[in-house]
């Protein structure tokens, strides 16, 4: 399996086998839609040297987003239809944002916590060859190298089947609009997150 070698001493090494994944993309435009509740953004990603344009350039179609997790985790869904356009050395990502789930506490003033600058999450490469068989998912599982939840099933082709789990989160009324920014800012770690959050059975 081949990797990526990204440090102060040698580039990044790109090829077909590689997984790869991008810094962290900034929103850079925010529109508001008339009459909706959804917000369309641009996210801006930095390439870092030419190799690495080059790379993206002829993958554009196979790049995939995954939004930030603390943007989730406090209702808010950000999403694209679209593979990223390249421009000199950043890729351009068109998405929609929006609220789903009206009963969390930012609920009246979520389109003001994604402003421009903003980290909105990472852009993502997964070659099919990098897939895990069924026996390597297992083999990993056994090791305790990934966890699924115990409902999980993988059929005999190596594919899995999650259940969701019978439970929801929500934030408490009383995490306020300062908490959101500094959240958001990186100015509270990530466990702030799971000691306030309020776990009910479904």
């Amino acid at each position: 399996m081949s990797r990526i070698v990204n440090d102060q001493n040698h580039p990044r090494i790109m090829d077909n086998e590689s997984f790869w994944m991008s810094d962290d993309g900034v929103i850079t435009s925010v529109k508001s839609r008339p009459k909706s509740k959804i917000l369309d953004l641009t996210i801006t990603f930095r390439l870092n040297g030419k190799a690495e344009i080059e790379w993206a350039r002829s993958r554009l179609k196979k790049i995939q987003f995954t939004e930030r997790s603390s943007l989730a985790r406090i209702g808010l869904e950000i999403a694209s239809m679209r593979p990223p356009s390249l421009n000199r050395d950043r890729l351009i990502l068109p998405c929609e944002a929006f609220l789903y789930d009206s009963s969390f506490p930012c609920a009246s003033y979520y389109k003001e916590l994604l402003k421009p600058d903003t980290s909105a999450g990472r852009l993502f490469y997964a070659p099919e060859s990098q897939k895990l068989s069924a026996d390597e998912i297992w083999q990993a599982l056994d090791k305790n190298l990934i966890k699924l939840p115990n409902t999980t099933s993988i059929d005999r082709f190596g594919r899995v089947f999650l259940t969701p789990h019978k439970v929801r989160y929500t934030l408490p009324q009383t995490i306020s609009k300062l908490d959101h920014f500094r959240l958001i800012e990186g100015y509270y770690p990530r466990s702030f997150l799971d000691k306030v959050q309020i776990r009910t059975d479904i």
